[in-house]
């Protein structure tokens, strides 16, 4: 759990991850907000989410890696990621990030359509100011399918101290 403290006025992003490993079905998460403000107390944020069984076989995505992870390798920090995103539907789809973390990473696609059977190329790069050693982050994307399809994909570095 994380303490944040902000000043009269100030604002911040708040990020859930829900990792649906080992979970079926509906599936609903919350998470609680303390505030110090007498008149608010605790602030409830929920979630609720339908896990598939097999999201590969109905999604029209297979993506090549389920967690982006940019820990040191052998002590050198790592500061580049390509994933590879397959389209393994029937229509052309294409894609945009919808929801990152601002100020950690660059994102850029090799396309943004991606052709039935083919695939392309997710490049993520460190922000070289970035402060912070060991974190968790996801980017979000959306197809543009009917449904407007979403993916999270994790992104994280651990960092150990020696």
């Amino acid at each position: 759990m994380q303490k944040m403290e902000l000043a009269v006025g100030d604002s911040t992003d708040i990020e859930m991850i829900f990792n649906s490993r080992g979970y079926r079905g509906k599936v609903q998460k919350s998470a609680n907000v303390m505030l110090n403000d007498t008149t608010a107390g605790v602030v409830r944020i929920s979630l609720s989410a339908e896990v598939v069984e097999n999201p590969d076989s109905i999604f029209p995505l297979v993506i090549s890696t389920p967690e982006i992870d940019f820990s040191p390798i052998k002590g050198k920090m790592v500061v580049e990621k390509e994933v590879k995103i397959k389209n393994v539907s029937q229509e052309e789809i294409k894609l945009k990030v919808v929801d990152s973390s601002v100020g950690f990473f660059e994102i850029r696609f090799s396309d943004e359509r991606i052709k039935p059977s083919e695939e392309i190329d997710l490049k993520l790069r460190l922000n070289r100011d970035l402060k912070e050693d060991s974190f968790k982050k996801s980017i979000t994307l959306e197809l543009n399918d009917k449904a407007k399809t979403r993916f999270s994909i994790p992104v994280k570095r651990e960092v150990k101290m020696q």
